[in-house]
């Protein structure tokens, strides 16, 4: 086996880092147990509008407390907060849970889960936004950096997964690091992120929040809990400690991806293999591991390793499922192309001329095994050597060191190369042809031996002097090839065997 060529780390955060949600920074706290209070001593308020009566509250997302609804028979609202907040342009940080139903959010009108906004110009700095599309489902992150909405940066990231259920999402930028300055987090874990330009600044004043509207389309359906504000960019721990402090059920497996997006093109070799793996730390028991392929387990896949080959049928997308009593995490980063493998291909000879039959980007010729480095490329060539030649074809797949080779042909065998060269002046007759049984020469200058050889260059008779006739009953009917070897030089004429 050759050495571990692709593994997804998962990285516990341990149970001592989740003592409190972070205090630092913290504009506002809204936990919407049948309230719109910030429970902060900031004391911000949140007011309905469109349609008040829309706003209800429904079971949290731990069953315990209770949750905002912008849902119900009355029609859509929205939520837009008082306007003294105290945001930094340079940085923010919105966590909040959300219930994303998808069985009613099938437009491919974006609906906002949270803006900020100028509380003069009502213009967007910020938003995360969700769109159901006719064949993903995605979250984009907005930061305008103009008024007029013509210049701003996105990140996307599909959240099929992640419908139909209560998550955790975090919303972060920091444009002092421009490389990783936007960033998404889902379930305290880093889903994605994108570079910022740092020389633009974000719209100025931005001091409120709306929560489920964005371009005048308002969300119907989503549902909220634990809205969290900060004017600074949390770090990757701090994400992490909200979504275990505000998590009441029972642990949910937490990790990152450190390979996230790599997938593996190659020919198919079955003599090798490659091992794919998943650690998990926390919970740190009670993970049960299932491997699939193409959505469908495969069987017996069950360890946190999984051993594939790569020939043709092991291409595929390749996920690994990690359980527990009451959680399943899904990794579905790891796609494997195996491209197919080239037919073995046959040569035809015309004497000394020898044709590789199978059309390819590229040709090796081979001769007693070892290559031929003046024939390379070329599907014809002229033998010069006695012995036994050999070809392999390659196909070019896409990306660098796909190029994959072919089965070796089987070897053709050419004799008499040297002992004299074809001179098709000197003339010869062939009779009767095609023949059965005994075939006579004619030709002006005196014999010093015949040779005959079937299409594949294999000699099939060899008689040496002046011979005048050659007993061919014996051969198998087709087409064969007659040189008749003077110190002239050869002359070669063709002759059908019935």
């Amino acid at each position: 086996m050759k050495s571990v060529f692709y593994t997804l780390f998962l990285v516990a955060f341990s149970l001592t880092a989740m003592a409190q949600i972070p205090t630092n920074g913290l504009q506002a706290r809204f936990p919407f147990n049948n309230t719109l209070n910030d429970t902060t001593a900031n004391a911000h308020s949140l007011s309905p509008v469109v349609n008040p009566t829309a706003v209800t509250y429904v079971a949290g997302h731990d069953t315990i407390g209770q949750a905002l609804d912008l849902a119900n028979a009355n029609g859509c609202a929205y939520l837009i907060s008082d306007t003294n907040f105290t945001f930094n342009d340079s940085t923010l940080t919105v966590s909040f849970w959300a219930f994303i139903d998808s069985n009613e959010l099938t437009g491919l009108s974006p609906q906002a889960l949270f803006a900020t906004t100028n509380g003069t110009t009502n213009v967007a700095s910020h938003s995360v936004e969700y769109q159901r599309g006719i064949n993903a489902a995605l979250l984009t992150c907005y930061a305008y950096y103009t008024p007029t909405y013509t210049n701003y940066t996105t990140l996307s990231f599909s959240v099929l997964p992640y419908l139909n259920q209560w998550h955790h999402y975090t919303y972060r930028y920091n444009k002092a690091t421009p490389s990783t300055g936007m960033q998404l987090f889902i379930d305290g874990q880093l889903v994605a992120g994108r570079q910022v330009d740092g020389t633009l600044t974000v719209n100025a004043g931005s001091n409120q929040i709306k929560l489920g509207v964005a371009g005048g389309y308002c969300v119907t359906t989503t549902q909220y809990d634990e809205l969290l504000v900060y004017d600074r960019d949390l770090s990757d721990t701090e994400i992490a400690n909200i979504f275990n402090t505000q998590h009441t059920g029972c642990p949910q497996i937490i990790g990152t991806f450190t390979q996230e997006g790599q997938s593996y093109s190659t020919c198919p070799v079955p003599t090798d293999s490659f091992l794919l793996t998943a650690n998990a730390s926390y919970p740190t028991s009670g993970i049960s591991y299932q491997w699939l392929k193409d959505g469908v387990a495969i069987p017996n896949a069950t360890n946190n390793t999984y051993t594939y080959v790569t020939d043709e049928a092991s291409s595929g997308m390749y996920t690994v499922q990690l359980t527990t009593n009451c959680d399943t995490f899904l990794f579905d980063d790891f796609t494997l192309t195996v491209y197919a493998a080239p037919a073995q291909p046959t040569i035809t000879a015309d004497g000394n001329e020898l044709t590789c039959n199978t059309l390819a980007d590229n040709y090796i010729w081979l001769l007693d095994g070892a290559p031929l480095p003046d024939f390379i490329g070329q599907q014809t060539i002229t033998a010069t050597a006695n012995g036994d030649y050999t070809v392999v074809t390659i196909t070019n797949n896409p990306g660098t060191g796909n190029n994959c080779e072919s089965p070796l042909s089987a070897a053709v065998t050419i004799t008499g190369v040297g002992i004299s060269q074809v001179n098709n002046n000197i003339s010869l007759n062939l009779y009767p042809n095609p023949v059965q049984n005994t075939i006579a020469i004619a030709t002006s200058e005196v014999l010093a031996g015949v040779e005959v050889y079937n299409v594949m260059g294999q000699q099939v008779v060899s008689i040496a002097g002046n011979a005048t006739q050659i007993d061919v009953t014996t051969l198998p009917a087709g087409t064969y090839y007659l040189n008749a070897i003077t110190n002239q030089g050869t002359v070669r004429k063709p002759f059908v065997k019935l």
